[in-house]
């Protein structure tokens, strides 16, 4: 087997390929700041772009610049709608939970279908009145204005609060200009490198 020997010339081309491609890396540490809202915002322009293109073309708004402040919109009313609709049934699952828990407890539910081993096992070990407390609406209240307060200290301590809005404000623009011209980013991204390296 012939062994490839190493020039100076190889050494040199080595040398700097291994300074470019560090450079490169040191490049990205540094300006993750800039890039890592871009990539988020190229992400999130790319699942909104059928919505986009929907308004646009099926519903025939002629400007593109409507169409994508129609599909932030619809979002967002979508999004409360479930919030809406969302939270006070699952408030309602919580207090039946409750009762049917305090049924159990007293005997009031039929309970044949667990075994009686079991039932005693729990009636023994678990506090019926502690439960209806748990999960009575006003401790379920509490807790979440207990538990607020410290996610939020906990989520200021991580990130800085104005950098977050910032942060926020620059990925709604690059959102925003994506979509304006998306078509042309995503068929002509690939005239940016050289046809030898493509």
């Amino acid at each position: 087997m012939l062994e490839k020997k190493i020039t100076f010339d190889s050494f040199i081309r080595m040398v700097l390929s291994m300074a470019i491609i560090v450079g490169i890396l040191m490049l990205v540490e540094r300006l993750s700041g800039v890039l890592l809202p871009f990539f988020i915002a190229w992400l999130i322009a790319y699942l909104l772009y059928p919505l986009v293109k929907f308004f646009q073309y099926t519903l025939r708004l002629r400007n593109r610049l409507l169409s994508i402040f129609a599909a932030f919109a619809s979002i967002g009313a979508v999004g409360t709608a479930a919030a809406f609709l969302l939270v006070p049934p699952v408030m309602e699952e919580f207090t039946r939970v409750n009762d049917l828990l305090v049924m159990y407890f007293t005997d009031e539910l039929n309970t044949n279908t667990i075994p009686h081993n079991l039932s005693e096992f729990i009636r023994q070990n678990i506090d019926a009145e502690a439960v209806n407390k748990l999960f009575s609406q006003e401790n379920l209240s509490d807790m979440a204005k207990n538990i607020m307060p410290k996610l939020w200290a906990m989520l200021s301590d991580s990130i800085d609060f104005l950098f977050s809005i910032f942060a926020s404000f620059i990925i709604l623009l690059y959102i925003v200009f994506i979509l304006l011209d998306y078509e042309s980013i995503a068929e002509g991204w690939i005239h940016l490198l050289p046809v030898k390296y493509r």
